[in-house]
């Protein structure tokens, strides 16, 4: 009923063949968000890692499917050198209704607790480790305003279920049984 409707699927590869994927920002979503937006726009960076399929590609004059951290390809053997997991960035609006991949003032970064998160949080200038003196916020590269970090409320009770139900049994810093 609606294969009439809608685009062949090589006019969908043109419109969206012009669009910049590579690792970092989407300067074209950004600037249509920003241009459409009336209010001061306040946003919360949420990243997480996800498992992609490891191959090779040879799309459009270029070679996919490396290692890639927003600077180009890693060198490196081939075989070693091919990615098996994508660290995802999305800007969630706090002011208006939508999400997209990176880019605009960051004042709060939310994030699991698996180590590459918490790696790159103590990277930026963050120490979550030492419960005497955390340190939950790093300076913006560019404004050197805080920029808070905080782990996800939700993954963490679930973290500490998890560990409940393997464990059982807990002991604080004074030796004293966890109940």
């Amino acid at each position: 009923m609606y294969n009439n409707v809608l685009p062949h699927t090589r006019t969908l590869c043109r419109w969206y063949g012009t669009i910049d994927a590579e690792p970092g920002f989407t300067n074209e979503a950004l600037r249509i968000k920003f241009n459409s937006s009336d209010t001061y726009l306040v946003c919360n960076l949420v990243f997480d890692e996800m498992a992609i399929h490891k191959q090779r590609l040879f799309h459009n004059q270029q070679k996919l499917g490396a290692v890639n951290f927003g600077a180009g390809p890693q060198d490196g053997d081939v075989e070693d050198n091919v990615a098996s997991q994508a660290l995802v960035f999305m800007l969630v609006s706090l002011t208006e209704n939508w999400k997209i991949p990176v880019g605009v003032s960051v004042v709060r970064v939310t994030f699991d607790g698996c180590s590459a998160n918490l790696s790159a949080a103590e990277i930026l200038g963050c120490d979550l480790t030492d419960p005497n003196n955390f340190v939950t916020h790093f300076p913006h590269p560019c404004t050197q305003e805080k920029v808070c970090v905080f782990l996800d409320p939700c993954h963490v009770i679930k973290l500490i279920r998890n560990s409940f139900e393997k464990k059982r049994l807990f002991f604080d810093e004074n030796g004293e049984k966890v109940r």
